[in-house]
């Protein structure tokens, strides 16, 4: 997959974020990633569907954006004790 997703731009945790916060932006991450993996896929005429091959693909992209900020984690960590 190419290009910035959207979440990533907007939706980057920040050191006083908790992890409520981190799910919550996990959740925007997957979704704009599993839109933009449906966009490609009818771009190149393939089905228009997420199939079961796709889940971790989508899930490490999410995954990747969000909790790999180890600054935010630990405050994250921190606050919930």
């Amino acid at each position: 997959m190419e290009g910035v997703l959207w979440c990533s731009l907007w939706h980057k945790p920040s050191a006083g974020d908790d992890s409520s916060e981190h799910n919550a932006t996990f959740k925007s991450c997957f979704m704009d990633a599993e839109e933009k993996l449906l966009t490609m896929k009818n771009d190149r005429g393939l089905a228009w569907k997420i199939g079961s091959t796709d889940i971790i693909p989508l899930v490490n992209i999410a995954f990747t954006l969000v909790f790999t900020n180890i600054e935010s984690n630990r405050h994250a960590i921190s606050d919930r004790g």
